[in-house]
Formats: C-alpha cells, structure tokens, sequence
C-alpha cells in the first residue's frame, strides 16, 4: 500500500512539472493562502 501512494506522488509529481509555470504557482499560492486562513 505504501508503495502505491509512494507511485502516486511521484505521477503527482511529474504530471504538476508538466504543467505550466505560472499555473502551479498560482496553484501553490492559493494552498498557502488557504491554510493561513485556518
């Protein structure tokens, strides 16, 4: 089980580097966003 998770991060992984720039930073930004509201 640990092993399939540990595949499924890494696919995350791969699958966010192809995206564009911009679009995970905005992405990202908006996370840290979120749990500074919390």
């Amino acid at each position: 089980m640990k092993n399939f998770t540990l595949i499924l991060i890494i696919i995350l992984f791969v699958y966010i580097m192809n995206l564009d720039n911009k679009d995970v930073t905005k992405l990202v930004i908006g996370l840290h966003q979120r749990n500074d509201e919390d």
